[in-house]
């Protein structure tokens, strides 16, 4: 499973520095790393010699300030990627039930612990949006098992209504269903706070919340995500599903930094408004079908197979959703970056 992002490779097979290479495949916030998150960084150097704090105390800390609630309900990991996977080990459930298409750690970590798939499949004809339909498939799980739900969705950019997602919270608790809501893109949305679920965290023990620093803080070679969960028994099993120093003493002070940031995400979230619906016109403009995502990226579709080739020979790189469940090889996805990188996009891409 290919993801985006992998600029080293690219730059080596085209013959060019990483820095030669314009970067749409990989949703990171275009404007970078706030500098007191790379002082941060540089000051922790200084303790390179020593082990990080296997207990993430002071990061947890930070994060329980940040999002409100008790550091006891935090656990943070090497990425959202690996507590995806670390959730599956430490669960092992027997059938998850993934929307698609949808973030393909989901299935792998699954397949990885040896469970049972069970897809919904988003219509194109309905912007890919979640419906009411989702609710007969979860109604099919059990006690034990697990179900994954990305919002806003990665690779559509779409956001769950808010009245279905309150459904489908206590349905699972009811059932017993561990419910994952990965809100890793929401802080683009400008909707994070009215449409995040951490809300409902105290009064439902199967919920769990996954978030990352990586896309906002665009520290994607850092690796640090974390997880929001009042089962202080599920992050008992988190912690022995891996080794004690998944996070170094570099990715622990940048996500402190990152917590400490006043603004920096809402002021990403509103510059990138324009930005975003700049690059759907210019997309549609030139014929191409966009799906009218609310996040820091944009899926569109093109009769045309050969963009993957031809873009990286402008030193573009764009997402291939050729291996997503539900799309296949007309369609790709864009990040949102600055209006002038924008623009040289739309100038690659030509007319559809």
């Amino acid at each position: 499973m290919l993801h985006g992002g992998a600029v080293f490779r690219e730059a080596e097979r085209l013959g060019v520095s990483y820095r030669d290479l314009l970067d749409f495949s990989a949703n990171l916030n275009p404007f970078g790393c706030p500098l007191s998150v790379r002082k941060a960084m540089e000051e922790s150097l200084l303790r390179a010699a020593y082990y990080p704090d296997a207990g993430q105390d002071a990061l947890r800390k930070a994060i329980g300030q940040k999002e409100q609630v008790p550091m006891e309900w935090v656990y943070a990991g090497n990425g959202a990627a690996e507590l995806i996977f670390r959730l599956c080990y430490a669960i092992r459930p027997e059938t998850v039930l993934v929307c698609a298409p949808s973030f393909l750690e989901y299935e792998k970590a699954v397949r990885a612990a040896n469970g049972k798939l069970l897809r919904f499949f988003l219509q194109p004809q309905q912007q890919f949006d979640l419906k009411e339909a989702y609710l007969a498939q979860l109604q099919l799980l059990k006690s034990g098992d697990m179900a994954f739900l990305c919002n806003p969705n990665n690779p559509t950019g779409r956001l769950i209504s808010a009245e279905l997602l309150l459904k489908i919270v206590k349905q699972s608790e009811r059932k017993g269903v561990v419910l994952v809501v990965d809100e890793c893109f929401l802080d683009f949305t400008e909707n994070e706070l009215s449409a995040s679920v951490k809300q409902y965290l105290g009064s439902c023990r199967r919920l769990v919340v996954l978030k990352s620093f990586t896309k906002m803080y665009a520290l994607a070679g850092i690796r640090i995500g974390y997880l929001l969960t009042a089962d202080a028994g599920l992050i008992r099993r988190l912690r022995a599903c891996g080794q004690d120093w998944g996070i170094s003493c570099v990715a622990q002070a940048a996500g402190i930094a990152a917590c400490r940031e006043e603004g920096y995400a809402a002021r990403t979230a509103a510059a990138l408004v324009p930005l975003r619906k700049e690059l759907f016109n210019g997309l549609k403009e030139k014929g191409f079908r966009v799906v009218d995502g609310q996040a820091n990226y944009l899926l569109f579709q093109s009769r045309r197979q050969d963009l993957e080739s031809m873009i990286p020979k402008q030193h573009i790189l764009i997402r291939s959703c050729a291996n997503y469940p539900g799309l296949g090889h007309s369609w790709y996805r864009t990040a949102v970056r600055t209006g002038s990188e924008n623009r040289r996009l739309l100038d690659a891409l030509g007319e559809e």
